[in-house]
């Protein structure tokens, strides 16, 4: 299911209430889990994030998402563990056995068949017919698959273990789990069985199976000779015992009789032994003794260095949870991150972006001002979050942070003029960020003048050099004209009865007429003959901005593409081709959002390399229109017109 990429729809952090009812829904889902194990796996301290996602056989998956890892996901209304889950608890589903080779097949998107189980000693899991079962190696028993039994154990066993017996839908190294960290699994040894002497053991894997646990289905034989083919294959094989005559007893009596006196001869040198451990283990207690008081003389010393451990606790605190990230990164991405955000005020930040939520002002606002140099990671810094970020830099009175609707903390206000937000700074925005962002509201638009160009194809060169255009050069339709003139001048085309009609030569007959119009057709009439040429010329254009140098392209020029459709219940209207025009997506994405009090957001267009994509909330067609027909003055022509473009 997961073995090809899938599309992330939404996310959304779980709510208090709902992980109460996850917890419910998980306690019913796994039976083998108890309480304390549930509120573990879904703990109320951190942040569970819910990620509705779409597969790439178009299912959608919910997958609740805590400390960078996929612990659970709903399919068809049912939970399910991953991987990361099953390395912690691997008790939740039943787990079969199969060769390293065949876990490779599953990683690549194989179903298990049933002649790649191995059967360990202590024999099947019993599960019935769409059971939720883990896949493992005998070697190491943590699960790489997950996947539905096609059948009861029952039922595997009376087919000799032939067929499809799982069918998978999650394993280590897919798409869900690259979601996660991407840790390698753990090593589970298996269970060492008890040995058939050892009564006195208490082991629960040696106990036979009640005849309950196998049902077998409506169709199935209840005879006995199934019944016990299937305990030989589910109960361990344990060694018959040998049976023995009553006078291989007796000697075996005598023999254990002279071994009871040779032990009782050991047993007294034993003792004497424990006497001289004794008179050692009193000059140890001394010694003991006297490593105590070494001890409490180091302990107090112990406290001192603590007191002077704590001075500088507050700079390593984060080092120490995350060992990775050394002082001095820390030091270098705080200052970035102060860096970024001073930038973001000055540049992009405008009054009526206010209230702003965190996570808007430091992916929309705060990364664009990265300087290209560099890569600003919010978790490498000291604050580990945005929240403690912005609640330092109201400490400093530069902004002001505050809870609004839904109990949400947003910044409500700036302290615009405080000391650190001024123009200078250390260090320049990205070439992106100023072709994006710098002056984008401030320089007005103006429309470039746009022809319509033709380049002619090789069979029509020679055509075109008699008026003096040299190959590859573009033609306006003016050009196209003029040139035909000068040809049928130079080669006395022109019909004297009529002046519309043009002769046909080999090379006009060539590369104007099809191949069954050559014999028939002698002459063409000067409308006919021109839109002929149009037709056979390849199209291009030209975009001429006021004071810059023309750009000419090949191909047909790609009008403004505005789409209103539905997605998750909302009307979103999608804007495409804004460079091509000269546009830029972000300030068209702003003017919007400010003149429609609506949220907009501009990413990168699929399978694409430099176009953007701007996408609106709610039915902005006419505010679109509006924008780049009155205010920005494109011809008509530019902008598509779509049928969906009125919605009610």
């Amino acid at each position: 299911m997961f073995t090809k990429s899938f599309r992330i729809k939404s996310k959304a952090a779980v709510q208090d209430s709902d992980i109460h009812k996850l917890r419910d829904d998980a306690l019913t889902a796994f039976s083998t889990m108890a309480l304390d194990e549930v509120c573990e796996l879904i703990p109320s301290e951190n942040t569970i994030i819910l990620v509705h996602m779409e597969t790439f056989a178009k299912k959608a998956v919910a997958v609740y998402v805590t400390g960078g890892n996929p612990i659970l996901f709903e399919l068809d209304n049912e939970l399910h563990p991953t991987v990361y889950t099953l390395w912690r608890f691997p008790h939740l589903i039943p787990t079969f056995l199969t060769w390293p080779i065949v876990l490779e097949k599953l990683i690549r998107g194989c179903d298990l068949m049933l002649p790649g189980l191995l059967i360990p000693p202590e024999g099947l899991p019993v599960v019935q017919k769409g059971e939720l079962c883990g896949i493992a190696a005998m070697a190491n028993r943590a699960p790489i698959a997950i996947g539905f039994a096609t059948m009861s154990t029952a039922k595997m066993l009376r087919l000799r273990l032939k067929g499809k017996g799982f069918c998978i839908i999650h394993t280590y190294q897919d798409h869900l789990w690259q979601y996660g960290q991407q840790t390698t699994p753990p090593v589970f040894t298996a269970p060492t069985p008890a040995l058939p002497g050892d009564t006195d053991k208490k082991s629960t894997d040696l106990k036979p199976k009640p005849k309950n646990d196998l049902t077998l289905d409506e169709d199935e034989d209840d005879d006995d000779d199934d019944e016990s083919d299937i305990l030989e294959y589910i109960k361990p094989k344990l060694p018959k015992k040998p049976s023995k005559d009553l006078s291989a007893t007796q000697k075996g009596l005598s023999a254990s009789q002279e071994d009871l006196s040779a032990s009782q001869k050991d047993l007294s040198a034993s003792q004497e032994d424990l006497s001289a451990s004794q008179k050692d283990l009193s000059a140890s207690q001394k010694n003991l003794s006297a490593s105590q008081t070494d001890l409490s003389a180091s302990q107090k010393n112990l406290s001192a260095s603590q007191i002077d451990l704590s001075l500088s606790q507050k700079e390593i605190i984060a080092c120490e949870e995350y060992p990775s990230v050394s002082p001095e990164v820390q030091q270098h991405m705080d200052k970035l991150l102060e860096q970024c955000f001073i930038l973001a005020l000055i540049y992009t930040v405008k009054e009526i972006d206010l209230p702003l939520l965190p996570t808007t002002l430091f992916n929309r606002h705060m990364l664009p001002c990265c300087p290209e140099r560099y890569h600003l990671d919010i978790r490498k810094t000291s604050y580990r979050n945005m929240s403690k970020f912005l609640y330092q830099m109201q400490q400093e009175n530069i902004l002001e942070v505050k809870e609004v609707n839904n109990k949400v903390e947003s910044v409500v206000a700036i302290n615009w003029e405080h000391p650190k937000i001024s123009p200078v700074a250390t260090e320049k925005p990205s070439s992106t960020f100023q072709m994006l962002y710098m002056n984008s509201k401030d320089e007005p638009y103006q429309a470039p003048e746009i022809k319509q160009l033709y380049f002619a194809p090789s069979n029509m060169t020679q055509l075109f050099q008699v008026a003096g255009f040299k190959k590859g050069s573009p033609l306006e339709g003016n050009d196209v004209r003029e040139a035909l003139i000068e040809y049928a001048k130079a080669n006395n085309l022109f019909e004297i009865s009529s002046v519309n009609s043009i002769k046909m030569d080999a090379l006009l007959r060539g590369c104007i007429l099809n191949q069954s119009e050559k014999t028939k057709i002698k002459k063409l009439s000067w409308a006919s003959l021109l839109n002929r040429c149009f037709e056979k010329m390849q199209p291009g254009y030209q975009l001429t901005f006021p004071g810059k140098e023309p750009i000419v392209k090949r191909g047909e020029i790609k009008p403004i593409s505005i789409t209103v459709t539905h997605r998750n219940l909302r009307i979103v209207t999608f804007v495409q081709n804004l460079e091509t025009y000269g546009l830029n997506p972000y300030s068209v994405a702003i003017i919007i959002q400010e003149r429609s009090h609506c949220s907009a957001s501009v990413y990168p267009m699929p399978e694409t390399k430099d176009s953007l994509i701007v996408q609106i909330h709610g039915n902005q067609g006419m505010q679109l229109r509006q924008l780049l027909h009155e205010d920005y003055k494109l011809p008509l022509n530019s902008v598509a017109t779509l049928e969906r473009l009125f919605l009610p």
